[in-house]
């Protein structure tokens, strides 16, 4: 009475119902048939001498098009490949910054990596290895992790975060306030940013009163010294109430969508 079983069976529904699926992400992995784009995170409350963007990874298909994460994000984890995309975006990434350090531009890069990386023993030797090689200031790349992720691998979230701060990178918790353990994974991970859940600004977006329980989880954020940004911004409506709850930093399809270029005028308005 009152308990939760759970059946895990010994292959995915997904593996046995989409082969083909996993067959053409591995050949997309071995072709490196994959791009990346780049959204500004656009200050608000927050100034900073760097400009900010995310890198967001996109699969093409056989006639170079655009697939969204939504339709392989699930079979990457299936076929165990995240360790290995995570490192090629890594490596894009670097090499992004470098041409853009060449050219007198200082960006601060936003890269997701999964939790199967954060166990992989050679990923942050690897990564010192890279950032010496192409002469990148660890501080401009932020790794984003989900708190749900930390919220049930903390002890794997703890030491890859530890690992990262050692080599002077930066972290940012990412979809931020969506489990009951929000509080306790901001305590054991030192981040330097809180992405919060899209979520909330949603449904700030729906409503016409300032909901009080987000500005109270912003302003607590704050007072703690942490950046925070609010994702999915696609109405200019609401960003005086982000503005009002002390909100660093904004992204979404309003401000601009992504793109192949770190090009987002900064200043503009301004």
């Amino acid at each position: 009475t009152n308990n939760v079983k759970f059946y895990i069976p010994d292959h995915s529904p997904a593996e046995l119902d989409n082969p083909d699926a996993v067959k053409a992400l591995k050949a997309a992995v071995q072709n490196q048939n994959f791009k990346l784009l780049f959204q500004p995170i656009v200050p608000l409350s927050y100034n900073s001498q760097l400009s900010h963007y995310e890198a967001l990874l996109r699969l093409l298909d056989k006639n170079q098009n655009e697939l969204s994460p939504t339709t392989f994000l699930d079979t990457v984890e299936l076929a165990e490949l995240s360790t290995t995309m995570d490192r090629w975006v890594i490596l894009k990434c670097i090499h992004h910054l470098r041409e853009e350090l060449n050219k007198g531009n200082k960006h601060r890069l936003f890269i997701s990596v999964t939790k199967k990386t954060w166990g992989d023993p050679e990923i942050l030797e690897w990564l010192a290895e890279q950032l010496r090689e192409f002469r990148i200031p660890a501080d401009h790349l932020v790794f984003q992790i989900s708190e749900s992720d930390c919220s049930s691998h903390l002890a794997a979230a703890q030491a890859f975060t530890a690992g990262l701060k050692k080599l002077h990178c930066l972290i940012c918790i990412k979809h931020f306030g969506c489990s009951s353990n929000a509080s306790q994974v901001l305590r054991q991970i030192n981040a330097d940013y809180v992405k919060l859940d899209g979520s909330f600004v949603q449904e700030l977006a729906t409503t016409n009163a300032l909901d009080v329980t987000f500005e109270t989880m912003a302003e607590a954020l704050k007072s703690q010294g942490k950046i925070t940004i609010a994702p999915l911004v696609e109405d200019p409506k609401i960003m005086s109430r982000l503005w009002k709850s002390g909100v660093g930093l904004i992204q979404g399809y309003y401000l601009q969508p992504p793109r192949d270029k770190m090009d987002y005028d900064f200043f503009e308005g301004q």
